[in-house]
């Protein structure tokens, strides 16, 4: 019987994002054991992609992308942060701060869903965050 090397399929994987014309298609390397989106914003946020060809991907794990590719990492809270205060600045001004009375007690209470654990992916700019 064998030994399962990864603990995830998309693991260490280069993989095809694409938007639903074919007009934006992306590769994006993770470089982590966990999972991945199935759909994901392009670079300029202006259109979804998704996960296509799924029978291509394959482990690199010692992938090497250039500077300005996206890669999946795992999320932390100073990669997350930025994305936060935007979220939460939107639920203050939305909804009058919803369920919370401070910024920072909403910050707090959502944290824990973006990180999961610290095994939720994030993407980055390679070079550049």
């Amino acid at each position: 019987m064998s030994k399962k090397k990864y603990n995830h399929a998309e693991a260490f994987c280069v993989m095809t994002y694409q938007s639903d014309d074919g007009t934006i298609t992306e590769q994006l390397w993770n470089s982590r054991d966990g999972v991945t989106p199935f759909m994901i914003m392009s670079r300029n946020g202006g259109r979804e992609l998704r996960h296509i060809d799924w029978g291509k991907d394959y482990p690199q794990p010692n992938y090497k992308p250039l500077p300005g590719k996206r890669i999946f990492v795992d999320a932390t809270r100073e990669l997350v942060t930025p994305k936060m205060n935007e979220y939460v600045e939107k639920i203050f001004t939305e909804h009058d701060g919803g369920y919370w009375k401070t910024r920072e007690e909403a910050f707090e209470a959502l944290l824990p869903g973006w990180l999961r654990n610290g095994e939720e992916p994030w993407i980055i700019v390679v070079g550049v965050e």
